[in-house]
This record gives structure tokens, C-alpha cells and sequence, in this order.
């Protein structure tokens, strides 16, 4: 009979990819390559050009971009306030779920590693009403799923559309394009006709769930969309008008930033994010760029993590001076 044993060298590479120094260690790696490649596709720029720019930015153009951030924010919530509802139905007063999910997010962007520090803000919430942890990866996973759905969905739209411009950043041909764009909508669809047709479900730390009904699974798509579509649209205002000549370009570029900085697991994707923005709108050296680059950390990552230190504030506090729901 074969051993099934690991080799030593097999176990000893386990332990070093479970090791949470050297995961750190290799996230910071990351970081510092992305920051690298930003400095050098910064090119001759100087922080007093990047500067004059930021403060040639009129105030409307950042109340505009506030307003944008905002409403994503709130679709954020809207994720765990469907997503919450569906597996402990009235046991999360909505507005506690609104405010837990978007601090969450807002958390976990500037961090990083949403799956610790976003389950570790919801747990604290959620726990006190009677969800366990497993209950609590369940969420997080859900507004994942409805997230990468929503993402799937846009990007097949875009392709099979064709928009002005979008050859740019998917170099395809007419027909490869439409012929990809056309399969991703039809996987999506086939998806969303299979669990319309039976409940659905998973396994998750010993215990099983169900998957979103299609009806869930549509409420959840459509909050994800609007999340996308504003937090993209928070860095299309603040982009100078010469590199956003198309949404659907800077669209399909921001949805590649934010994959490819989620996958560096880097605290808020420092580095791999701007530098992919910049290559994908072509914009080495413009210190126009990079001003806008940095209004879109202020508003979209520095901002709601303060304010979301608050939002958990309020709430930990109603939650201290109100008893705990039983059962």
C-alpha cells in the first residue's frame, strides 16, 4: 500500500505557507515591487507638480467624488444587509447591518486581508445577535460571490457592447471579443437558471447553507453593480479628463487594478493598484495622474476607514447599552 504521508520537503512547505510572519513578509514584497514599478513609471514627475495639481482641483470635483464613494459605501452595506437577512432573518436590525458592512469594507480596504480583518469587525458585530462564526464567513462569502458575479456581468456586457475604445485594454479581435463576452454572460446566466431551479448549497466549517435563492441572488447582483459603478465612477471624476475620454476603458482598467490588488493580498493594494491604473490608461510621468490617484486614496480608502471607526463606535455602543437578543 503507497504511503500517503507528505515528503518532508512537502511539510515543510506547508508550514512556510502557513506562517504568518513570511505571509506578511511576502505581502510586503509585493508592496515594494508595486511601489518600485509606480516610482518608475512616475518617470521625472516631482511632488511639487503633483501638488500644484491637487491644488488645482476644484471643490465641486471632490464633493462629486465624496458623494460617489458614499453611495458605494452604502451598496457595500446593502451586501450584508441582504446577505444577513437571508440566514438570520429579523435577528440584525438592518441598519446595524448596513453600518457593520460598510465599515467592514472600509476596514479591510485599507488593511488589507479582507477575509481576517472584515470577518473580525462583523464577528464582534454579529456575534453579540446570535450568529456564529461560521454564520459569519457565510456573509462575507456571499457579498464576495454577488461581487464577482456583478464584476463578470459588466465586463461580458462591455464586450459583447464593444464600446469606443475598449480595444485598447483587451487586445482582441471584433469576434474574439464578442465570442468571450458573449460565453461569460452565458455562464453567468446558466449559473442563475441552476439555482433558480432548487435550493442550493454548501459546506463551510462542518456545516451546510444554502446558496442565495435566484430572487437573493439578483437583489445582491444588482447592489454589487451599483458598487462597482460608483466606486469606479469616484475614480473617473477625480481622473484628468484627457486619460477618461472613455468610462468603459477606465472601467475595464479599474476592475483590473482592484483583481490584481485583492490577489497581492497588500494592505489596500498599495502599489499594484496605482501602478496598474497607470499602465492601463497609458499615463507614465503625468503628475496629473498621480494627483488624482491620490484624492482616490484620500476619498475612497482614508476617509470611510475614519468614518467607519466611528460608524463601529456608534454601534458597539448601542449594542453595550442594549442587551444582547436571546435565542
Amino acid at each position: 500500500m503507497e504511503n500517503d504521508e507528505p515528503k518532508p520537503w512537502q511539510a515543510w512547505l506547508a508550514r512556510m505557507q502557513a506562517h504568518r510572519g513570511l505571509r506578511l513578509l511576502g505581502s510586503l514584497a509585493v508592496a515594494a515591487v508595486g511601489i518600485y514599478a509606480l516610482y518608475v513609471m512616475a518617470g521625472h514627475v516631482t511632488w511639487s507638480e503633483v501638488k500644484a495639481d491637487l491644488q488645482a482641483v476644484p471643490g465641486s470635483v471632490l464633493a462629486w467624488a465624496i458623494l460617489a464613494a458614499t453611495l458605494s459605501f452604502a451598496s457595500l452595506g446593502a451586501y450584508d444587509v441582504l446577505s444577513v437577512n437571508s440566514m438570520a432573518p429579523k435577528r440584525v436590525p438592518s441598519w446595524v447591518s448596513l453600518l457593520t458592512g460598510a465599515s467592514g469594507y472600509a476596514i479591510s480596504n485599507l488593511l488589507g486581508a479582507s477575509w481576517l480583518t472584515g470577518t473580525a469587525v462583523r464577528y464582534r458585530i454579529y456575534g453579540r445577535r446570535g450568529l456564529d462564526f461560521a454564520q459569519v464567513l457565510a456573509v462575507l462569502a456571499v457579498s464576495w460571490s454577488a461581487f464577482w458575479m456583478a464584476s463578470l456581468l459588466i465586463l461580458g456586457a462591455l464586450m459583447v457592447l464593444h464600446p469606443a475604445g475598449l480595444a485598447a485594454v483587451l487586445p482582441l479581435s471584433g469576434g474574439a471579443e464578442l465570442g468571450l463576452g458573449l460565453a461569460i454572460l452565458l455562464v453567468l446566466g446558466g449559473f442563475l437558471l441552476w439555482i433558480g431551479r432548487g435550493a442550493r448549497g454548501f459546506r463551510l466549517a462542518g456545516k451546510t447553507y444554502n446558496l442565495p435563492s435566484l430572487q437573493l441572488a439578483l437583489a445582491l447582483m444588482a447592489v454589487a453593480v451599483a458598487d462597482l459603478i460608483f466606486a469606479s465612477a469616484t475614480l473617473y471624476i477625480l481622473m484628468p479628463a484627457t486619460v477618461t475620454t472613455s468610462y468603459a476603458v477606465l472601467f475595464v482598467v479599474f476592475i483590473a487594478a482592484l483583481t490584481l490588488g485583492i490577489i497581492s493580498h497588500t494592505p489596500a493594494g498599495v502599489g499594484v493598484f496605482e501602478a496598474t491604473i497607470i499602465l492601463g490608461l497609458g499615463a507614465v510621468g503625468r503628475s496629473d495622474v498621480l494627483a488624482g490617484l491620490v484624492l482616490f486614496r484620500l476619498v475612497y480608502t482614508v476617509l470611510p476607514f475614519v468614518v467607519a471607526g466611528l460608524g463601529l463606535a456608534v454601534v458597539w455602543l448601542v449594542q453595550h447599552f442594549r442587551p444582547a437578543p436571546k435565542g
